[in-house]
């Protein structure tokens, strides 16, 4: 791994995977290689994925940024 990345804090890494991963999806739909469908469908099954360990803290916050994510491409149909 790049030395770049080294001191960031989790917060910080984590809000840039999530600010990447949703131009991702807008740049893949922008393209039409996805339908707002599949974006959505990817998320679900992300939070599917989730689900049997959402009695964590960790998880319970990442599902409710995957939901809120979804919510966002849900919203913008």
């Amino acid at each position: 791994m790049s030395d770049d990345f080294i001191g960031h804090t989790p917060n910080g890494m984590g809000l840039a995977n999530t600010a990447v991963l949703a131009a991702l999806l807008q740049h893949l739909m922008d393209i039409d290689l996805l339908v707002r469908d599949d974006v959505i469908a990817i998320l679900a099954k992300a939070r599917s994925d989730l689900a049997p360990n959402q009695t964590i803290i960790p998880v319970m916050d990442a599902m409710d940024i995957v939901t809120k994510l979804s919510r966002r491409f849900e919203k913008n149909s």
